[in-house]
């Protein structure tokens, strides 16, 4: 991994004016994993470097967040330091509620499943899905301590009403196909996900980086898998690596965090584990700032309401989740 070193990239344009820079860690989360040490220390370079700059905020986006610690291990004097990651939950779970109406659901009798619950985000997105959507399945690729945290998520989703079972490793993303929704926000690309692992006409939103599941996978679902972004007007940011993000008003919520934070004069960082304050406190950030909207982006596209339309068909035309896969219901609850 010698000589990947941090590289700088486009500027960040509100509304014409420069207000920052992109900079790219090249680093895949497996890289990552890999070797800590050496990742942590570019992360470290990019940020002194962006202070000497000038900058006064950093933004080290939703994966990145968690390997540096949430925050914890990376400290530039002056620098403020943003994660992303309550933008990227209140954002996730808007999305994927509407999404659910959008295509003629009820979200307080679906079955929801978050493949990666036991990290940050995902453990968030499950306590604030608890008393929103009828089932939760709690899913990580991870066991032992992971397996154990998904166990105290569940304590507190289950006092919300909402039935809730836990799995890990061992199992395999079949435990997935029982749900009308799926979140990922998972970050092992040893085990892409396939369209057959999850029920036909399923509503799929990826936090994953990379995509868990791969486009030409993706082209085999029924319904557009969706992607968690921000609307973001008058924002122009060109990430090479994925051109239909940033050009199009349409920006990753760890930007949208950040741009806010700044119009809004914010004066410390938002860094830590996603709370119910975090996530309320972020929610206004977004909506004083303009970027609060929810937007339905599908692999470089805004879903249409002819897609909604033959999704609500589908929908319509499938046994409801009680006909259809009521055993499937009741090994997963004997699961819990």
């Amino acid at each position: 991994m010698g000589g990947l070193g941090p590289v700088i990239g486009p500027p960040i344009c509100v509304d014409g004016e420069v207000v920052g820079i992109i900079m790219f860690v090249p680093r895949t989360p497996n890289m990552i994993k890999k070797d800590p040490g050496g990742s942590l220390k570019l992360v470290q370079q990019c940020a002194q470097f962006a202070r000497d700059l000038g900058a006064e905020w950093l933004a080290t986006g939703a994966f990145m967040g968690s390997f540096v610690g949430l925050g914890r291990q990376l400290h530039v004097d002056g620098l403020k330091l943003t994660l992303g990651h309550s933008a990227t939950v209140y954002l996730a779970v808007n999305i994927l509620l509407g999404a659910l109406r959008k295509v003629g659901l009820d979200p307080g009798r679906s079955v929801v499943a978050i493949a990666g619950a036991g990290g940050n985000i995902g453990r968030s997105l499950a306590l604030q899905l608890a008393g929103r959507v009828g089932h939760l399945v709690l899913f990580d690729q991870l066991g032992g301590s992971i397996h154990r945290r998904m166990e105290q998520v569940a304590v507190t989703v289950r006092q919300s009403g909402t039935f809730v079972s836990v799995h890990s490793n061992g199992e395999g993303y079949g435990v997935l196909r029982v749900a009308d929704g799926v979140v990922t926000a998972l970050t092992d690309e040893s085990q892409p996900l396939r369209a057959k692992d999850l029920k036909h006409g399923v509503v799929l939103l990826e936090d994953s980086q990379p995509e868990a599941m791969e486009p030409q996978e993706a082209e085999k679902l029924a319904i557009p898998r969706l992607g968690v972004v921000a609307k973001t007007p008058g924002v122009d940011a060109n990430f090479t690596f994925q051109p239909d993000i940033g050009r199009t008003g349409i920006n990753y919520p760890c930007l949208a965090e950040l741009l806010a934070c700044m119009k809004l004069g914010v004066s410390e960082g938002l860094t830590g584990t996603v709370t119910q304050e975090s996530v309320d406190r972020v929610a206004e950030l977004l909506i004083e700032a303009g970027y609060g909207q929810v937007v339905f982006h599908s692999d470089g596209r805004v879903v249409t309401e002819s897609d909604w339309g033959r999704a609500r068909q589908l929908i319509a035309s499938r046994p409801t989740v009680e006909q259809k896969v009521p055993a499937v219901l009741e090994s997963v609850k004997s699961l819990a």
